[in-house]
């Protein structure tokens, strides 16, 4: 966890997300436009970004939102921006105050979130192994029923009805849950108290989301898949402490593969 206990992240995630409430609530005070607005709404994009790296670093979930190297750019400079002004702590505020163990731990979640911008800059964000469509799923008032997901995926839906049936054979419920940082709605495809992928739906296709670690990235090197799927797995790098592999699935023809690792994955301790 790059040197964070899960303690240390959690609390960032703790400190940073009501954060994001509050500017949010300040949203109307200022006229679309002016610099203050621009200001406000640049700062609440920096901190959802570090709530979603924060959270894939607690290993919780798959990164919603695909930011470009420019938006992690942008991210960073705001998130610097913050811990300057946070560091300039008034000289009569009192040491050990309720009001100075606040700014201590804010400085910490924010040099925190800036460690994790740096380290997704240094991996690269741009390229990648899965289709460029639009995300879907965006209206946090709108559930993904059956209905709204053969709308929106489209003719891969047939492929979706196929993989839910397999994943109900293996005891693998799907919960789907809105997440405010990514403004998406996700699958969480859970077997008892274990994670086993994460799904979300695309313009015309779903993707589904699997992590590892370096110790069972090897075993799928074993399985009866794709080798090109091998190859993808063998060379991506480590987002904290798993690897991720993302496959977008348009077709009922690529499940066999995305149903032998979902196996795998299920049956790994």
């Amino acid at each position: 966890m790059d040197g964070f206990t899960k303690e240390e992240l959690q609390e960032a995630c703790n400190t940073i997300e009501p954060t994001i409430s509050q500017l949010e609530q300040m949203e109307s005070k200022f006229k679309t436009g002016t610099s203050q607005h621009t200001l406000l709404i640049r700062r609440v994009k920096a901190f959802n970004i570090a709530i979603m790296l924060i959270k894939q670093e607690l290993q919780e979930r798959e990164i919603t939102d695909s930011y470009t190297k420019e938006e992690l750019k942008e991210a960073l400079q705001e998130i610097q921006s913050t811990i300057s002004k946070s560091e300039k702590i008034p000289p009569k505020l009192k040491e050990r105050s309720a009001r100075h163990a606040t700014l201590l731990r804010q400085i910490k979640a924010y040099s925190i979130a800036k460690v994790l911008i740096d380290k997704e800059l240094d991996c690269g964000v741009e390229g990648g192994n899965v289709l460029s469509a639009e995300q879907l799923l965006r209206n946090p008032d709108i559930q993904p029923t059956d209905e709204v997901l053969a709308d929106a995926l489209g003719d891969s839906f047939s492929a979706w009805q196929s993989l839910v049936e397999k994943l109900s054979d293996f005891k693998i419920a799907v919960e789907w849950r809105y997440y405010k940082d990514g403004k998406a709605w996700l699958g969480k495809c859970v077997s008892g108290k274990k994670t086993v992928l994460w799904t979300s739906a695309w313009d015309g296709y779903f993707r589904t989301s699997l992590f590892f670690t370096e110790k069972t990235r090897a075993g799928i090197q074993d399985l009866p898949i794709d080798e090109s799927i091998k190859t993808i797995i063998a060379n991506e790098p480590l987002k904290g402490k798993l690897i991720p592999l993302l496959i977008d699935v348009c077709e009922e023809k690529q499940l066999p593969d995305v149903i032998t690792l979902i196996d795998y994955k299920r049956r790994i301790k």
